[in-house]
């Protein structure tokens, strides 16, 4: 989302924020392994749903097909 928002100049800045692992160890966080939106997504208080090989990437089209909604995956966190 965010490469497509930067090629068609809807965002001129990107912000991407790290968050400390303190933070992610706090009771009731989630982590989906793709978008939380979506249908198939997959909650789980295990971080090993996330596919950190795939969010590391520079892009979600360094993958195949089968792979790029990974790119999306998120930390949700209470509060």
């Amino acid at each position: 989302m965010m490469h497509i928002a930067l090629k068609q100049k809807r965002i001129s800045v990107r912000v991407v924020l790290e968050i400390k692992r303190e933070v992610v160890s706090r009771p009731g966080v989630f982590f989906c392994d793709i978008n939380a939106a979506a249908k198939t997504a997959k909650a789980s208080a295990d971080l090993q749903v996330v596919r950190f090989v795939v969010v590391k990437a520079g892009a979600a089209y360094d993958f195949e097909p089968s792979l790029r909604a990974f790119y999306q995956a998120e930390v949700l966190v209470p509060d």
